[in-house]
């Protein structure tokens, strides 16, 4: 298996350690839905989130909650800290 990346983000808190932990994998291009299931269940978090590029440029993907939030925070940290 390829050596993925992830990030835990607690979301819904200020304070390190509190909150509620979220798994970002910030590229899932070419895992498997059974993989996906395979690694959530593995780290055994209450949520999980797979970022994959949208398949349609003229496409508006719209989420809500702990995982849109999780997911979408650890994006912009990794933008802004660039390379």
């Amino acid at each position: 298996m390829k050596q993925l990346h992830y990030s835990l983000v607690d979301v819904f808190t200020n304070q390190p350690f509190g909150g509620n932990q979220l798994a970002v994998f910030p590229d899932a291009r070419g895992l498997a839905p059974e993989t996906m299931q395979a690694l959530a269940k593995e780290l055994n978090l209450s949520e999980s989130a797979f970022v994959l590029p949208a398949q349609d440029a003229a496409s508006d993907y719209r989420a809500c909650g702990r995982i849109a939030h999780g997911g979408s925070s650890d994006s912009w940290n990794r933008l802004c800290a660039g390379p």
